[in-house]
């Protein structure tokens, strides 16, 4: 463990939100449901998905399956392919010129 908790795990994940929502995070919730107050934050999961995208091309895929500590492979690929369409998506956004680093 990076962060020993000797708690239980749901008091981790209220002081994650608890957190967030003193920082102002309030992700949009489009599902379906009834609402709580996790819908409007980051999971940890989020974080893993995280480091996944940034690292995706910058570490041979063994090296990621082992840091993610996935058992699959396939597991790992997923992910990569992720990483992969969000670096199109972003790619393709439209930024001025006078918004860009040294641009103006």
């Amino acid at each position: 463990m990076v962060f020993p908790w000797s708690h239980h795990r749901r008091s981790l994940d209220s002081q994650f939100l608890a957190i967030q929502q003193a920082a102002g995070i309030s992700l949009p919730c489009r599902a379906k449901h009834e609402h709580t107050d996790a819908c409007y934050a980051y999971g940890f999961h989020s974080l893993r998905r995280a480091y996944a995208t940034m690292n995706a091309d910058t570490m041979p895929m063994p090296v990621l399956q082992r840091k993610m500590r996935h058992k699959s492979m396939s597991t790992t690929q997923r992910y990569i392919e992720i990483a992969g369409k969000m670096k199109r998506a972003t790619e393709a956004v439209y930024v001025p010129e006078f918004l860009k680093v040294g641009g103006g």
